[in-house]
């Protein structure tokens, strides 16, 4: 993991004790708010093992963590998201780049939108309230399955905000 003058670089390598994956964590507890992460790499021709996930996730284990993602694998489909544990919607990697993917966290809604595409919205109860969340960005190995080849895989993300309520 690198960050430039161009944004922040996730890679998943392999050194000598295997494959690593990486994740930055904000730092502060954002709660309800907008979230909008910028990806500049095509992720279309992503292996179905690789994901990148942009996300809230608390340590707290309730309310499931207030985990709300936006995840992109091959192994899903393309892009998902997620209000967690069982509200989910894919749909395929927009085939433009960069492109921006938002998750507007609100009492009781969360709604996600990709490349400006139409808005996925969660209501009532499955929306968990605030408290202990932060925002995540990772890259990993679904199922801990190894990339085909071994060269490093890298995704570019040039902006992350995020716009309290």
């Amino acid at each position: 993991m690198s960050v430039d003058g161009a944004g922040l670089r996730l890679r998943i390598r392999r050194d000598d004790k295997g494959w690593t994956c990486a994740e930055i964590v904000g730092e502060d507890d954002t709660g309800y708010g907008t979230y909008e992460w910028t990806v500049a790499t095509d992720l279309r021709g992503l292996e179905p093992q690789i994901v990148l996930g942009m996300f809230t996730w608390s340590d707290a284990g309730v309310h499931h963590h207030r985990e709300l993602d936006i995840e992109v694998s091959g192994a899903f489909g393309g892009v998902k998201f997620v209000v967690q544990p069982d509200r989910e919607l894919t749909f395929p990697v927009p085939d433009l780049q960069p492109w921006t993917c938002t998750l507007d966290w609100a009492p009781g809604r969360a709604t996600f939108r990709a490349a400006g595409g139409e808005p996925w919205t969660v209501s009532g109860a499955a929306v968990p309230p605030p408290g202990g969340a932060h925002p995540r960005i990772n890259l990993w190995l679904f199922g801990g399955r190894e990339p085909s080849g071994d060269d490093p895989i890298e995704v570019h993300l040039t902006d992350f905000r995020f716009t309290p309520r």
